[in-house]
C-alpha cells in the first residue's frame, strides 16, 4: 500500500511540473516576449533554457514580471479559471504562485552552480539515466541508497542518508 501512495505521490507531482514548464514555455515566454527585448529575440522552442541558464535575463523577466502583473493575470487562475490574486493561493496547477517561482528560482540556481562548479548543465530535456536498486541489490555487497547525497558513517560503513537509521 505504501508503494502505491508513493508512486501515486510521484506522478502526479511529474504531472504538475509537466503542466508548469508547459505554461512556462508557452503563454508565459509570449508575454515576456512583449516585455523584455532579449526574450523576443530567443527562439521559442528553447527560450525557458536559455532564460534558466542566464541569471541575468532571469532576473530581468522577474522585474518584468513583477512590474507588470496585469499582463500575467490571464495565466494566474485557480482550477474554477477565477484569476488569483494572492501569491500563496493554489493555481490551477495545484501550486501556488510562490511555489513556482520558488521552483524557478532553485533550477536557475542548480544550473548556475553546476556550471560554475563542474561545467555541465542538466537542461529540462535532459534526464539522468534511470538507476535500477534491485539490480544493485543483487551483486554481492552490493549497496544501494535511493537518496541523492550519500553519507556513509565512517564506522559502521552504512548510509547515514537514510531516514530510517536509528
Amino acid at each position: 500500500m505504501g508503494n502505491t501512495m508513493r508512486s501515486t505521490t510521484a506522478i502526479d507531482h511529474a504531472a504538475v511540473v509537466r503542466k508548469i514548464n508547459a505554461t512556462l514555455q508557452g503563454p508565459v515566454i509570449e508575454v515576456l516576449a512583449e516585455l523584455v527585448p532579449e526574450v523576443r529575440h530567443l527562439p521559442k522552442r528553447n527560450a525557458l533554457e536559455v532564460i534558466l541558464d542566464d541569471v541575468d535575463l532571469l532576473d530581468r523577466c522577474f522585474q518584468a514580471f513583477r512590474s507588470n502583473p496585469e499582463q500575467f493575470r490571464h495565466l494566474l487562475i485557480d482550477r474554477r479559471k477565477v484569476a488569483v490574486d494572492d501569491a500563496e493561493a493554489l493555481l490551477e496547477c495545484g501550486r501556488s504562485l510562490d511555489q513556482v517561482v520558488a521552483m524557478v528560482v532553485r533550477t536557475a540556481a542548480k544550473r548556475h552552480f553546476r556550471s560554475r562548479l563542474d561545467g555541465s548543465v542538466k537542461t529540462l530535456r535532459q534526464r539522468p539515466p534511470r538507476r535500477n536498486p534491485s539490480a544493485a541489490a543483487r551483486k554481492p555487497g552490493a549497496r544501494s541508497c535511493i537518496w541523492p547525497f550519500r553519507i556513509t558513517c565512517a564506522m559502521t560503513g552504512r548510509c547515514r542518508s537514510s531516514p530510517n537509521i536509528a
